[in-house]
């Protein structure tokens, strides 16, 4: 039996972490584009990776959000 209620709980869980992990991307973005200033050239190329795997994370969530069947054991 499906528990359709916890269901929509995992799906609930599963958009809040696609909405940080979006928010959290954007963030990384803005500071890979400060890598001009000197103070922050270290760390602009690992805010970019950081970005790009938040991305594609939130890319799975939202497959799992769109398709909450491939939360079920076949």
């Amino acid at each position: 039996m499906i528990d359709i209620d916890y269901l929509q709980k995992v799906v609930n869980v599963l958009n809040a972490h696609a909405d940080k992990n979006d928010c959290m991307a954007t963030l990384f973005l803005q500071a890979h584009e400060l890598k001009g200033d000197t103070m922050y050239q270290d760390h602009a190329t690992i805010c970019l990776e950081h970005a790009k795997q938040l991305r594609e994370h939130a890319c799975y969530i939202q497959e799992v959000i769109d398709n909450p069947h491939l939360l079920i054991k076949q």
